[in-house]
């Protein structure tokens, strides 16, 4: 529960180096484009 809630925070962090997008975003945003 302590690690799942840990990756959560992670991915749903702004980053900078994604253009302040959240590695979500990032990730699921590709993901829906190749479907």
């Amino acid at each position: 529960q302590d690690i799942a809630k840990f990756v959560r925070n992670l991915n749903n962090r702004p980053r900078k180096v994604l253009g302040w997008k959240t590695p979500s975003e990032v990730f699921f945003g590709k993901k829906l484009h190749l479907i």
